[in-house]
């Protein structure tokens, strides 16, 4: 049987409205800037998949974050579950 991980559609949700609301991004956008794919965005928004970041794409985001003008621990939506 395949080990399949259970997907929180609410993770998803929370980021997309973060990137549409506060860095006023499209997918492609957002995708370049954190070094990923349009469509590896759509999955995490759309509960495909869950959102896993290496290292690298980690501090894309922080600095992509901090250039908005937002604060990446206080204004990022992280999942309290």
């Amino acid at each position: 049987m395949k080990n399949v991980k259970e997907v929180n559609p609410e993770i998803g949700k929370l980021l997309k409205d973060f990137r549409e609301q506060k860095l006023k991004m499209s997918q492609r956008g957002f995708a370049k800037a954190i070094g990923t794919e349009q469509s590896t965005i759509y999955r995490w928004e759309n509960g495909k998949t869950t959102p896993t970041l290496t290292l690298p794409q980690v501090r894309a985001l922080i600095t992509l974050i901090s250039e908005n003008g937002l604060n990446p621990v206080k204004d990022f939506p992280f999942d309290e579950n």
